[in-house]
């Protein structure tokens, strides 16, 4: 196949410290039976040896480019990737998980037959070190920004999703910078809110590796946890924000359900990882005064199970200190 100056897909793939993943999440594209793309590559102010790793795979194919910046979050690395990019579409994709086999033909096939919509969501799977786990599965359909919303499977990550560059560009649609952890969901959250074209896609296009314990979410430390609570408050605060200024929009209702969706997942997760009482009563009363308290119900087992816990202070830190004494698990959280 001809490669054009506009190629059909943009991978934008930051790498940090990813030396031992890399290789496969490149060779999960290079083996791919379609071939019209590109592939950037921003080291992130990685100290392992991804930075030599990533000059390498450059050299080896033309459609690799490579840049290295001093470390500044995975936010940053995709907008510079994003300013780089050429082509059509544009797939976010992380530095330790991978395609699935020729996966890439089938959404190219479906791009063009569909008329190009502004974004193609489609099935993805969680693994651990190859062995599938789950998967979260859509069907093909013409869709909205509403239906999409609405759909179960709905997710808010980057990677299973195909975005028209031309339709970023014209929205000025861009990742928060400075932000450690779930950039993506305001990310997708803002670009629903602008109305775009959808297509979701029953094909299984990409493979969420659970198992590398050098990923940010494994990432133990009490530092990186907090800030990685302190950051998930930051969007929710954004989110709430820009739906505080579009009441009567069509999409506030199905944001401000995910919000609250989000906003019970991250409460519990706290409760989960052992954070003192003291930094969850806290938080929540950093939500309160947001009118992001309580969390709507109805939003699953664990928003749930959180609103009782949360709604009762005699459970809530009986939750706390039983699981402390079952787990052994407590984040000293530091000073700001």
């Amino acid at each position: 196949m001809m490669h054009s100056d506009t190629p059909f897909f943009s991978f934008a793939i930051p790498v940090y410290n990813a030396v031992t993943t890399l290789s496969r999440t490149v060779e999960s594209v290079l083996s791919q039976s379609f071939t019209d793309w590109e592939m950037i590559l921003i080291d992130d102010g990685s100290s392992d040896g991804s930075a030599a790793l990533c000059l390498s795979l450059a050299a080896s194919d033309p459609r690799v480019r490579f840049v290295s910046r001093p470390n500044g979050g995975a936010a940053t690395a995709r907008n510079q990737a994003l300013s780089l990019a050429r082509g059509s579409y544009v797939w976010f994709v992380d530095a330790d998980d991978r395609l699935a086999p020729d996966s890439l033909s089938g959404f190219a096939d479906t791009l063009v037959r569909v008329g190009f919509p502004d974004l193609l969501t489609f099935s993805w799977c969680r693994e651990c070190q190859g062995v599938p786990l789950s998967e979260t599965l859509y069907s093909d359909a013409v869709s909205d920004p509403l239906t999409l919303l609405a759909d179960p499977a709905c997710s808010f990550f980057v990677w299973n999703k195909l975005y028209r560059r031309a339709f970023l560009s014209e929205r000025a649609l861009r990742f928060e910078e400075g932000i450690s952890t779930i950039e993506d969901w305001l990310f997708n959250a803002l670009f629903l809110a602008s109305s775009p074209s959808v297509y979701t896609a029953s094909a299984l296009g990409y493979c969420y590796e659970v198992g590398n314990p050098l990923s940010t979410q494994s990432n133990p430390d009490p530092a990186h946890r907090y800030r990685q609570a302190a950051d998930s408050a930051l969007v929710h605060a954004r989110l709430k924000a820009f739906l505080d200024t579009c009441a009567d929009a069509p999409f506030h209702r199905p944001l401000t359900l995910h919000l609250g969706r989000s906003v019970a997942g991250f409460l519990y997760s706290l409760y989960r990882y052992g954070f003192p009482d003291s930094f969850l009563v806290s938080a929540i009363s950093r939500y309160r005064a947001l009118g992001l308290y309580p969390v709507p119900p109805a939003l699953g087992a664990r928003a749930r199970l959180f609103r009782v816990l949360a709604s009762r202070p005699y459970l809530f830190r009986a939750g706390c200190a039983l699981r402390r004494v079952l787990t052994g698990v407590s984040i000293t959280v530091p000073s700001e």
